[in-house]
């Protein structure tokens, strides 16, 4: 049987291979840009997703910078893709600045 998600509400991700996707795409893009980040992902805990003005998609995970130093984040993925530059990634790491990026989708 199908969830329903209601707008603006939160549903956790059970199925977390999209949100895995999702995030390979933006880091790859923001990594090519010249002001990064520069991550790769470890692993994935936990995901959700609420519907509002788009899809914001949260998740908790693994990131591994330049140096292989791992780092636990929360992540923010904001989509709004008929928007230039429309998906709009938070990156919440222990112990480091929040750091916001846009990329095109």
């Amino acid at each position: 049987m199908a969830t329903l998600q209601m707008t603006g509400g939160i549903t956790p991700v059970s199925d977390l291979k999209k949100v895995e996707d999702d995030l390979k795409v933006s880091l790859s893009k923001l990594a090519a840009g010249d002001d990064g980040p520069h991550y790769t992902l470890g692993k994935i805990y936990s995901a959700t997703v609420q519907i509002v003005q788009g899809t914001k998609t949260k998740i908790v995970a693994d990131l591994i910078d330049r140096n292989g130093k791992t780092k636990k984040c929360g992540v923010t993925i904001w989509s709004r893709p008929w928007l230039p530059n429309g998906i709009q990634v938070t990156f919440d790491c222990d112990g480091e600045p929040q750091v916001v990026r846009t990329h095109d989708p």
